[in-house]
């Protein structure tokens, strides 16, 4: 399994795998996850710095690769390339990735341009259009468009606004027009 862009998420995954390869651009993100797996006893995860759009990895190496919030960093193009050029012939790559379609979402970004780096791109449409260039199967799930509200709120009803936003997603983001504007999308990627 490669996991790119690591975080604690990926330190539990080996549990779950036999080995799992993380990769990141930043040497400190790899160091820091080398030696919290080590902390952890962990002997089938190894964390390597390496660029997403161009892995030095061999053909058809890994049967799942994984990332969360990484690939709106990326040139799209030369990342599903490579994504593609790793995975083993039926294997799987998921994303879960911020959408950039919703306007109010859009604003918020724009008027916090501080919390962001230059290269981010959250996904629109056509990017899925492009992944179904180099892939058999894009499958795309959406969460996150009423339940958003939540983080609006006082913590006293965050939780309750939380659970009926999720519950109104439920059903709304089955809409095809309403999909586009959901926080995030889960990219389901076949080889």
């Amino acid at each position: 399994m490669l996991r790119s862009g690591w975080s604690l998420h990926s330190l539990h995954l080996p549990d779950l795998c036999r080995s799992l390869t993380g990769i990141d651009i930043s040497d400190v993100a790899v160091n820091k996850a080398n030696e919290r797996a080590s902390t952890l006893g962990s002997t089938n995860a190894t964390f390597l710095a390496m660029n997403a759009e161009a892995m030095s990895f061999e053909d058809n190496k890994f049967d799942l690769v994984y990332g969360r919030g990484i690939i709106h960093h990326l040139d799209l193009d030369r990342c599903f390339s490579d994504v593609v050029r790793v995975l083993k012939p039926n294997g799987v790559a998921s994303f879960y990735e911020p959408m950039g379609h919703n306007p109010l979402l859009n604003a918020y970004r724009n008027r916090t341009p501080l919390i962001r780096t230059a290269d981010e791109h959250p996904l629109l449409i056509s990017d899925f259009a492009l992944a179904r260039r180099y892939f058999s199967n894009v499958q795309v799930d959406y969460f996150g468009l009423c339940s958003v509200g939540s983080a609006l709120m006082p913590r006293t009803i965050s939780e309750t606004v939380y659970k009926v936003g999720k519950a109104v997603d439920s059903v709304v983001l089955t809409l095809p027009f309403v999909k586009r504007f959901a926080w995030y999308a889960l990219l389901t990627l076949r080889a």
